[in-house]
C-alpha cells in the first residue's frame, strides 16, 4: 500500500502561520464514477450489471449489482483505482483464505448450518475515463449492528450479546485455522444478512488488518503499534504483535460495551493518547474480576466475567479453546431458556427482560451503567473501513449523535515505553509516534478530508482523527 508522504520543511519566509493545520497529501485517489447500467466482466468471464451507488469511502465506491440476465441486485461491486491499496489487500485475503468451498467445508466439519464469514465471488479490472480500476464482487449484506446499538440507547439485549458472541467465535475459528487473525472486530464491522431472512446471522467483514498471527517470539513491531480501533485494540496489538488471544480480547471489550457500560479508557477520555489506553488495558486485564465489578452498577453478568477471566489467562502463543468459549455463552442461553435460532433481537423490552432468567447472580435483569450523553468516541482511522454500511441503502434510525469508530493502520514509529505483557518476554520499548493515516467516510467525500481535524459533536465530543498508513506486505 502507499505509504504516507512526510511533510516537507517549510522554506524560510514561507513558514505556516501559528495554529494553521498542516497540509497532507491525499493517500488514495477517488474512483471514477461507474454509470448505472454499465456491464463489468470479471476474470472468470462473469458479467455484472451495475446498479446505483450505495456507498462511498476514502478508498473507493460501492455499487449494487446483479448478474446479467437476473433481476435482483443481490450483489455489490467495490471499485478503486489501481494506484490505491486497500481493496487489493482485501481481495488477496479472500482469494487465499476465504474461498466459498473452504467455508462450506469448515461448516460441514463443524456441523454449522451457517457461519458469518464473507467471501468474494469475482474480481477484475476495468478502465474508466482512461484510468485503470480494480473491482471485486461480493454478496450483498444488510446494515451493521452499530446502528441498532445507537438506536437502542447503546445497549443490546443480554440474549443477543451471547448469540453474537457465539457467531463471532465461529468466524474466529475459521480465520485462525487459515493462520490469520482479524484484529478489528467492532459493531461497524459486523453486518446482518441481506433481506427479510437475514437477521438471524451476523457477518464479520473488513479484512484490511488481517495478518498472520505469531506463536513464536513476541517481538513488538513499531510500524504496527496501536493498530486497530483504539477502544477495542488488544494489549498485544498495542505492541504491534498479532495473536489469536488478541482477537478474543477485542471481542471481550465489545461484549462489555454491548451490555450497556462504558469501558474505563472511554469513560476516562484518554482515547487520544494510545499509550495511556494501553496502560489502562494492562491494568484492567491484570485484575479483570475486580475491574469488571467497578464497571457494573449491580452484579457482573457471569458469562461476561467467565469469558474475560479466561481471556486474561491465555498466553500470547496459546491456541484458544474455542469450544470452551462457546460453552460459556451457550450455557448462558440455556439458563435464560433462550433458543440460539431465529432473528437476532436488538430492541430491549422491559417485559422481555423480566420473562427470561438472568445470568447475573442476584439480579433480575442485565443492568449496566447507561452511557453518558456525551460522545467520547475517538476516530483513529486509516483503513478503508468500507464494510460499515455500504451493502444496503441507508434506512432512517433515530439515534444520538455518534462518531463512527475508526481504525488505525500503522505507525511510522513506536510509542513510549510500554508494560510487559503476561505470557510474553520482558519487553521495554521506547518510541514516539507520528500518527498518520487517511480518512475514510462512508458517505460522499467531505471537503478538507486530507487534513488532521478535530471535530466537535453534540454536548462534549472528544473525537480526533489521527492519521496513519498501511503496507501491503505487512498485511498479507
Amino acid at each position: 500500500m502507499p505509504r504516507v508522504t512526510k511533510e516537507k520543511t517549510a522554506a524560510k519566509g514561507n513558514v505556516p502561520k501559528k495554529g494553521a493545520a498542516p497540509k497532507r497529501n491525499k493517500l488514495y485517489a477517488m474512483p471514477e464514477k461507474i454509470a448505472e447500467g454499465t456491464i463489468l466482466t470479471d476474470l472468470s468471464k462473469g458479467q455484472w450489471l451495475i446498479g446505483t451507488s450505495i456507498g462511498t469511502g476514502g478508498f473507493g465506491e460501492i455499487y449494487s449489482a446483479s448478474r446479467v440476465g437476473e433481476k435482483n441486485y443481490n450483489y455489490v461491486v467495490k471499485c478503486e483505482p489501481h494506484g490505491n491499496g486497500p481493496l487489493f489487500v482485501e481481495m488477496h485475503f479472500y482469494m487465499r483464505n476465504a474461498k466459498l468451498e473452504d467455508i462450506k467445508r469448515f461448516q460441514r466439519d463443524r456441523g454449522l448450518k451457517t457461519i458469518g464469514m464473507p467471501y468474494m465471488i469475482g474480481s477484475g479490472s476495468t478502465e474508466l475515463n482512461g484510468i485503470k480500476h480494480r473491482f471485486i464482487v461480493m454478496p450483498r449484506y444488510g446494515s451493521d449492528i452499530s446502528k441498532h446499538f445507537l438506536a437502542n440507547g447503546r445497549r443490546f439485549p443480554e440474549e443477543t450479546i451471547y448469540r453474537l458472541a457465539l457467531q463471532m467465535i465461529d468466524v474466529y475459528e475459521f480465520i485462525h485455522s487459515c493462520g490469520y487473525v482479524h484484529a478489528d472486530l467492532k459493531g461497524a464491522n459486523i453486518l446482518l444478512g441481506y433481506g427479510k431472512e437475514g437477521n438471524s446471522q451476523a457477518y464479520l467483514v473488513d479484512y484490511g488488518l488481517a495478518s498472520h498471527y505469531t506463536t513464536k517470539e513476541f517481538k513488538p513491531d513499531p510500524k504496527k503499534m496501536h493498530n486497530g480501533t483504539i477502544e477495542y485494540t488488544s494489549r498485544d496489538a498495542h505492541h504491534g504483535v498479532p495473536t489469536m488471544r488478541a482477537d478474543f480480547e477485542i471481542l471481550g471489550y465489545n461484549i462489555i460495551e454491548w451490555s450497556g457500560v462504558q469501558l474505563p479508557w472511554v469513560k476516562d477520555k484518554i482515547l487520544t493518547v494510545p499509550v495511556k489506553v494501553q496502560k489502562a488495558k494492562e491494568e484492567f486485564m491484570a485484575d479483570v474480576a475486580h475491574c469488571l465489578k467497578t464497571l457494573y452498577s449491580k452484579d457482573v453478568p457471569s458469562p461476561i466475567a467467565e469469558y474475560m477471566k479466561y481471556v486474561a489467562k491465555l498466553e500470547y502463543n496459546e491456541k484458544p479453546d474455542y469450544e470452551k468459549f462457546r460453552k460459556i455463552f451457550s450455557n448462558a442461553l440455556k439458563t435464560m431458556k433462550i433458543s440460539n435460532t431465529g432473528d437476532l433481537r436488538f430492541t430491549i423490552s422491559d417485559n422481555n427482560n423480566k420473562s427470561a432468567p438472568s445470568t447475573s447472580k442476584g439480579r433480575g435483569k442485565l443492568l449496566g451503567k447507561r452511557a453518558a450523553a456525551m460522545d467520547t468516541s475517538v476516530e483513529m482511522f486509516a483503513s478503508e473501513d468500507d464494510d460499515d454500511d455500504i451493502f444496503e441503502e441507508k434506512k432512517p434510525f433515530k439515534k444520538e449523535p455518534q462518531k463512527q469508530l475508526k481504525t488505525v493502520r500503522e505507525r511510522s514509529s513506536p510509542r513510549n515505553t510500554t508494560p510487559t505483557l503476561r505470557g510474553s518476554p520482558g519487553i521495554k520499548t521506547k518510541s514516539r509516534t507520528t500518527p498518520l493515516s487517511e480518512i475514510n467516510n462512508k458517505s460522499a467525500p467531505s471537503k478538507g478530508r486530507g487534513k488532521l481535524q478535530v471535530k466537535r459533536a453534540a454536548l462534549v465530543d472528544t473525537s480526533v482523527e489521527i492519521f496513519s498508513s498501511d503496507d501491503d506486505d505487512d498485511v498479507i
